[in-house]
């Protein structure tokens, strides 16, 4: 008798432990891309806190996030995105509030404007691939702590990080050519801004790093030797 008990006890675990986890391609409204050759995510409506998103819909691959697919989602707190997606829309994430952690496959090559704004992102992991990262794509994420910019990028738009009241420490890439006005704007707790030496100029947008109070001395230096004012 107890060990049916037992049994019944772990597989009530497991069943509890998949439910939380399993998706459902329905929870998915999509179209098809310009191309035809995949679909793009229009809306999520499920309410998972945990969300794999398939790599196929309708037999289909999946290629895109839409612009405001999950946006103003109370659940999700971490979302996995498939190697399938090579771009994530405009405020595709924006006011998911409960979100922690996003890891940007290497397929993915542009971000959207506002995409992560408002979000409580405490880790992000960009793109290895990334060209092009939207106005605004991480603004207000005042949970991130550092963020480094992936080799290929070459503008940092304006407020892309701005009011990131957490970040710490930002790694820039050597193909960095412009950081737009207010990029890092209001980042109080930014003290390092890390460039490679091989960057000899950059063009900087007003108040760039306006109201970064604390950078380091190092990092205070290397940005006036590139042309911050």
């Amino acid at each position: 008798m107890k060990a049916n008990k037992y049994f019944i006890t772990i597989i009530s675990i497991i069943i509890t432990v998949f439910s939380a986890y399993a998706q459902s391609p329905s929870d998915f409204r999509v179209v098809p891309n310009s191309t035809e050759d995949g679909v793009i995510i229009t809306k999520y409506t499920g309410r998972l806190a945990t969300v794999q998103i398939p790599f196929q819909i309708e037999e289909m691959p999946v290629k895109e996030i839409g612009a405001q697919a999950f946006a103003g989602n109370r659940t999700i707190a971490n979302i996995r995105i498939p190697n399938t997606i090579t771009a994530i829309g405009d405020e595709a994430f924006a006011l998911c509030g409960r979100l922690r952690a996003v890891a940007i496959p290497s397929s993915v090559t542009s971000i959207g404007k506002n995409a992560f704004e408002y979000t409580g992102i405490i880790s992000a992991t960009l793109s290895k691939n990334l060209a092009s990262i939207g106005e605004g794509a991480f603004y207000n994420c005042t949970q991130l702590r550092t963020i480094e910019i992936p080799e290929g990028v070459t503008v940092i738009p304006n407020s892309a990080f701005g009011a990131c009241a957490s970040l710490t420490e930002v790694r820039l890439p050597s193909t960095i050519q412009t950081i737009e006005e207010h990029a890092f704007q209001a980042c109080m707790s930014l003290t390092a801004v890390i460039i490679p030496r091989t960057v000899e100029r950059i063009n900087f947008g007003r108040n760039a790093f306006g109201g970064c109070t604390n950078l380091n001395p190092a990092s205070k230096a290397r940005l006036k030797q590139l042309g911050y004012e």
